[in-house]
């Protein structure tokens, strides 16, 4: 079983876009760098799995995220971003360690949820959206449903997602109809009608314990066997992290505007700068962030 995956369907002469992701060893290392409620991890994994969907449904070289944001809940904030190469990193963070905290604790309607599309391409612009925050019929916080009406609202193209993340897994799946070429077609209209009806009669048991492939075969098999399903992508999602040692001594930086080297280290023998995505630990001493605090103030002499 590919451990990591994110594989891109198209149906021959069927406009019709399905794309499915399925993370293991990637949802494990970023889980190990959250601990967090139940709950919260769900929804990071989730929110992952979401965000591999739409990067592989742009054409750009850049990067996805989707980030939710609370001022009255016991969520402070998430983060899940996937790269055009498929490296994908992650965070989620509460305001107080509770482990065993609900949904409707972590989202309410002073929640924000946005996504962020963001390119490599100078010349291109960055792209930020509202997701409206919907509820199922619990009335609790449903992303895969949020997304979904996002995305026919925003794209005006019928799309459906499906969602669901585990301690092991972390699966999504997104099936899209397509603009089709001349206007409306019956024959066309019922493909779409067929094959929305048998992703539907996926069962979460499936999406959770199954490869992309099988569940493929599970659902379509009969437009498999007319020879009518086409792999047109098939991608290998890697843990990355963009922090590094300029970045942590920006952020010391940033702390000596306003602080002495003598306040930012408080009598410690090394300030630690630690990496929320990835838990690496950056360590100076005294004397480094003396001579960053010394060409913080000569870069502004010049």
């Amino acid at each position: 079983m590919n451990k990591n995956q994110v594989l891109k369907i198209g149906f021959k002469n069927i406009p019709v876009r399905l794309i499915l992701v399925r993370l293991t060893d990637v949802w494990q290392e970023i889980k190990s760098h959250n601990n967090t409620s139940k709950s919260a991890c769900s929804l990071l994994g989730e929110a992952l799995a979401a965000s591999a969907l739409l990067m592989s449904n742009i054409k750009i070289e850049g990067s996805v995220s989707l980030q939710i944001q609370s001022t009255n809940s016991d969520l402070s904030m998430l983060f899940a971003e996937c790269s055009h190469k498929f490296g994908m990193r992650g965070i989620v963070n509460l305001k107080n360690e509770i482990k065993d905290l609900d949904i409707n604790s972590l989202i309410n309607g002073n929640s924000h949820f946005v996504v962020n599309i963001l390119p490599e391409q100078k010349h291109l612009n960055s792209y930020q959206g509202i997701i409206p925050l919907h509820a199922d019929d619990n009335g609790s916080f449903n992303m895969q449903r949020a997304i979904s009406n996002y995305m026919r609202d925003s794209e005006q193209i019928d799309t459906n997602i499906w969602l669901i993340s585990d301690d092991n897994v972390s699966v999504g799946m997104l099936l899209q109809k397509m603009p089709s070429e001349g206007g409306y077609n019956y024959e066309l209209e019922e493909d779409w009608v067929t094959i929305k009806h048998l992703a539907s009669t996926v069962r979460k048991e499936e999406l959770l314990n199954l490869d992309l492939l099988t569940i493929v075969q599970l659902l379509f098999n009969d437009y498999i066997e007319q020879e009518k399903v086409v792999v047109l992508e098939d991608k290998s999602p890697y843990f990355y992290c963009t922090c590094s040692l300029q970045k942590a001594e920006n952020a010391i930086k940033t702390a000596l505007v306003d602080a002495s080297v003598d306040e930012i280290m408080e009598n410690k023998q090394e300030l630690i700068v630690d990496c929320n995505f990835c838990a690496k630990k950056y360590r100076f001493s005294y004397s480094d962030c003396g001579k960053i605090y010394h060409s913080l103030y000569e870069s502004k002499k010049i």
